[in-house]
């Protein structure tokens, strides 16, 4: 699953800190590392307020490529 990954890139694209979005999304920034490098999936609550501090739909984050936008 490319989620974690996904994740990432969309953070990247704006420019976003991984400690950034772990506060806004109410998370640890080692959860959040866990779950950009694959090694754990996040409970679709924390991938929701994952996807809200990043203003993005989780549908975003599921379906993200790097041809997107």
């Amino acid at each position: 699953m490319l989620l974690g990954h996904n994740i990432r890139l969309v953070r990247q694209a704006k420019n976003m800190k991984q400690s950034e979005l772990a506060k806004r999304a109410g998370i640890s920034i080692s959860y959040l590392c866990e779950i950009e490098k694959a090694k754990t999936v996040p409970s679709i609550k924390t991938l929701v307020k994952i996807a809200k501090a990043l203003r993005v739909e989780c549908s975003v984050l599921i379906n993200y490529s790097d041809d997107a936008g």
